[in-house]
């Protein structure tokens, strides 16, 4: 998401590892709760309490994450080799076994492969161009006062783009930073805090106001307030802290919808991923996936009943083989931390997983997605089994940057030259990514304009670019028309509503 110091000629700014083959060994097997309810909640408030005196970061108050306890999620089962474990934290010892009572759970597992959608299309299908309307949608992190791609009739509109899916990245701690210094009043705008609060808040009612209403809710490492958003050493919080942050600010937005007098000012906030970019350098839980494990775990059990959650949301971005095996560790921590056993298997298995293939945009290689469909799959072998779960491409697209698409010598190309090397990584990824596996019924592209970082004197792009609308181009005074479109707006447009493309 945002651009790091180089380490090689590919990886600069979403420096992160893909996936190799399968894993074998792993017990898909489950063990249910062992119902510990007065330890896990005084667990909980224990560690809360301590970490809110230590840090500005931690919530003031436990929050409803705190009360969800192991009697939510069912009783106790017969032990079962290769269970999982109790979280230390929590105490709660929970393996999905509950995951299919969340809304939607049964529509989200029957939606139809992305692959057979855009096929739809292509054959003028109604139905799939409303399949596509459903689940191709986009993810975007601008200020909406300043870009707004929720509120662009380019985007909603039935001649426009016709997008309904929308994917937001919050901090782990938006709400629980800024009302740290006083839980019981309103967030202050006169602190750094309280603005990154109202931003996020602002930007769900764009989406809300534009017809996003169910959007994708992914967390992710606090923004540092000081420098500008970029990347400090971050502590991780425990568990139970994240859970009651993360809930906290769930239930926050709750309840100013229900108390705020005007009807559908917020979307529905039922669907999330527990860390964006867990192994991106980027990220505190890079050097940690089995504390980003446990933290998709601890949300999946408050979930159950009212919303989903989906694991991993993995950067991909294979460069060398050092790399997948890079990657292929990280994995085995992540699903130690999801079943709580450090034994490099999986117990849970998740109804979705999530992945960025960004290797499939800029390199043009389906070898990671491959490998992740291999890896991720229900069987040991990674061959197909009714019991996959499904996979959402929850961030992915063209890239328009110096950096990603500069000649292999050094030379820098002209910006219409990036441009259109960029629309034809997108194409790709419509065409022979989503193809990979039937198991890919999501896309969100990134995104609408791009990171806002270009140099005036060169016109050229210092940060990550992957925008539908040209930072380059001619741009407004209004927020919801500010950049011309770009001609990865149009490959998109003729993929999932064919027609007319014009600004």
């Amino acid at each position: 998401m945002r651009p790091v110091p180089p380490i090689d000629p590919v990886r600069d700014q979403r420096a992160s590892q893909a996936p190799p083959g399968a894993i074998g060994g792993r017990d898909l097997t489950t063990r249910r709760i062992r119902p510990r309810v007065l330890v896990a909640i005084a667990v909980i408030l224990v560690t809360f309490v301590a970490a809110a005196t230590a840090a500005e970061s931690v919530p003031a108050a436990p929050g409803p994450g705190a009360a969800a306890g192991p009697d939510e999620v069912g009783p106790i089962a017969g032990a079962r080799d290769g269970g999982c474990a109790p979280d230390p934290d929590t105490q709660l010892t929970y393996c999905g076994e509950h995951d299919a009572t969340a809304p939607e759970a049964a529509a989200l597992r029957s939606e139809p492969p992305i692959a057979r959608t855009l096929a739809g299309i292509r054959a003028g299908s109604q139905s799939a161009m409303e399949d596509a309307a459903a689940t191709i949608g986009l993810s975007d992190q601008n200020d909406p006062a300043l870009v707004d791609p929720w509120r662009d009739p380019r985007a909603t509109s039935a001649r426009g783009l016709h997008l309904r899916e929308g994917r937001l990245v919050v901090p782990w701690n938006v709400y629980a930073r800024a009302k740290a210094a006083n839980p019981a009043a309103p967030a202050s705008t006169a602190r750094r805090a309280g603005l990154e609060l109202d931003r996020t808040l602002r930007t769900l009612r764009a989406m809300r106001q534009g017809g996003f209403d169910d959007p994708l809710i992914s967390f992710e490492r606090q923004r540092d307030l000081r420098t500008g958003g970029r990347v400090p050493a971050q502590s991780l919080p425990a568990p139970a802290v994240y859970l009651a942050a993360v809930t906290g600010f769930v239930d926050y937005v709750g309840r100013l919808e229900a108390a705020g007098g005007a009807p559908d000012e917020y979307p529905r906030l039922r669907r999330f991923t527990a860390w964006n970019e867990p192994n991106n350098r980027t990220q505190p839980t890079a050097s940690d996936g089995f504390r980003a494990g446990q933290f998709f775990r601890a949300l999946a059990a408050w979930c159950v009943g009212r919303c989903s959650v989906v694991a991993g949301d993995f950067a991909e971005q294979s460069a060398t083989p050092g790399d997948a095996e890079a990657f292929a560790r990280y994995f085995q921590d992540y699903c130690d931390g999801m079943d709580g056993s450090r034994d490099h298997r999986c117990g849970y298995r998740p109804a979705a997983w999530a992945l960025h293939p960004y290797s499939c945009g800029f390199r043009r290689d389906t070898t990671g997605v491959r490998a992740f469909a291999r890896l991720t799959a229900a069987r040991a072998d990674g061959e197909p089994s009714p019991d996959d779960p499904v996979i959402w491409f929850t961030e992915v697209g063209g890239v328009v940057t110096q950096h990603f698409n500069a000649d292999p010598d050094g030379r820098s190309v002209r910006r219409r030259t990036l441009v259109a090397r960029a629309d034809g990584d997108l194409a790709f990824v419509l065409g022979d990514c989503v193809a990979v596996s039937p198991r890919i019924t999501r896309l969100y592209v990134y995104q609408w304009a791009g990171a806002r970082d270009m140099d005036p004197a060169g016109r050229r792009d210092r940060g990550f670019n992957a925008g539908l609308t040209d930072l380059a181009g001619r741009s407004t005074d209004d927020p919801g028309n500010r950049y011309e479109i770009s001609p990865l707006y149009c490959t998109l447009k003729a993929a999932v509503n064919p027609g007319l493309c014009a600004t």
